[in-house]
Parts: structure tokens; sequence; C-alpha cells
């Protein structure tokens, strides 16, 4: 029995010399079974495959998870942040077009006139654009409601302003200032909060897909505690460290000088 190892030595199977009687059924076989040291080691087996396959299912749920933060940063953020520089520049131009049209007289220049139709389609456009981008009841869509009531009102007064003015008549600078003031203090301030909006869930989401997966770096930590001490549970039941056979059998046996 010196050769032998003793870990591996079981109690003998029924019906056979040194084990329980034929027929006899142990109520706690299986917890019997569980105590001895194959039982153990499949036990120890069972619990580190477990752990590595939560381990490896919490690492594809967090890459998944980053894939989708990604992916929302290049399908929704961008879009909206540059449909909000499209709107402010364009309503910013807009302004300042129809205030030089009516420093020249306000009779209506055609290239002025054009310009000023284009940056107004052009916004719209670019509101367009936000609209399908963002979320309903989200601040964006807030403030992409206050361009949609407020643009057609600003439109109006500019054209009342315009047509008021060919009349000779000096009220068509009263609905100018109202215009601008309009646009200042409403259109302009709304633009530069949907681009602060945008820029916010920008930087939040970075923050979030470059945030360390701490649930999955413990969950690693614990796989790999568990094989040291599965390691060191094995090493007391076989006392033994490396497989001297194995290490024997694999070094390279070199050819004998002549």
């Amino acid at each position: 029995m010196a050769s032998t190892d003793l870990w591996l030595v079981e109690t003998a199977p029924a019906g056979q010399p040194g084990g329980e009687p034929a027929g006899r059924h142990h109520p706690h076989r299986r917890v019997d079974w569980a105590r001895t040291a194959p039982g153990r080691l499949t036990m120890i087996l069972l619990v580190i495959v477990a752990l590595g396959g939560a381990t490896g299912l919490a690492q594809f749920l967090a890459w998944s998870q980053r894939s989708a933060l990604v992916h929302g940063m290049a399908t929704g953020s961008s879009p909206l942040g540059l449909s909000a520089l499209d709107i402010y520049r364009s309503l910013s131009d807009a302004d300042a077009t129809v205030a030089s049209d009516f420093l020249i007289g306000g009779t209506g220049d055609p290239e002025l006139r054009r310009r000023y139709l284009y940056d107004v389609v052009k916004a719209a456009e670019a509101i367009n654009v936000a609209a399908g981008a963002v979320d309903g009841g989200s601040a964006a869509a807030q403030e992409l409601a206050t361009l949609n009531i407020h643009l057609p009102m600003y439109t109006g007064l500019v054209e009342s302003a315009r047509a008021i003015s060919r009349q000779g008549h000096s009220l068509g600078a009263a609905y100018l200032r109202e215009s601008s003031a309009l646009m200042r203090n409403t259109l302009l301030p709304a633009a530069q909060r949907l681009y602060d909006t945008d820029k916010g869930g920008l930087a939040s989401a970075q923050r979030r897909a470059s945030a360390v997966p701490w649930v999955v770096v413990l969950m690693i930590l614990g796989t790999i505690g568990a094989l040291v001490l599965a390691s060191r549970r094995l090493a007391r039941m076989t006392k033994r460290r490396l497989n001297g056979g194995c290490w024997r059998r694999r070094r390279p046996r070199w050819p004998a000088s002549p």
C-alpha cells in the first residue's frame, strides 16, 4: 500500500467483501458519497464550472450593454448634436439677414430674401431630423416643441414687418423688433439648450461605456480564488504538488552520445 493513493480508497460496493450487505439501501448514500474524496473533487469541479459559466455570462452582458451604448451614441447623440448646431446657425443667420434687409430700406432684396428663406427651411429640416433622434417626454423633445411652436410665430412677425414696411408705415420696425426679441429670447436659447442636452447625454454615455465592469472583475477574482483553493485542497488530499510521472514522461530524452 506504500505506492497506493490512500485518498482514493473508498468503501467497497454493496454485495462485495467489506461493503454493505446486498439489497440493503442506505438512505444517506448520496451524502456519504459527497463526503468521499471523489465526491468532494466532483463538487469542487461543479462549483468552479458554475463560477466560470456565470463569469462568462456576466462578461457577455457587460459587452452587450457597452455595445448598445456605443451604438446609441453613434445613431442618436451625434445626429441630435449636429441638428442642434444646424438649427442655431440657420436661425442666427436668418435673423441677421432680415435685419440687413430692413437696414437697406426693407423693399425686399431678392438675394437677401432667398437667403432668409433658405435659412428658415434649413432650420425646419434640422428640427425634423432632431425630432427623429429623441424620445417623447425627454428634455430634448420639450426644446424641439418650443422650436416648432415659435418658429412659425417668428416667420409670421417677419412677414408682417415686411408687408407693413412696403406700405411705408413705421410700424414695421416694431414688428421687426418683436421678431428679433423672439429669436434672441426663445428660439436661440432653445437651440442652445438642445445642444447642451445632447452634449450632457453624450458625456454620460461615454462615462458609462468607459466604466470598469466591477461585477465582472469580482466574478473573475472569485473564480481565480476558487481555483487556488481547489488546487490547495487537491494538494492536501493527494499529498502532491507536481505530478512527477507526467513530468518524467514529457521530459525530452536526448540521444546518448556515441
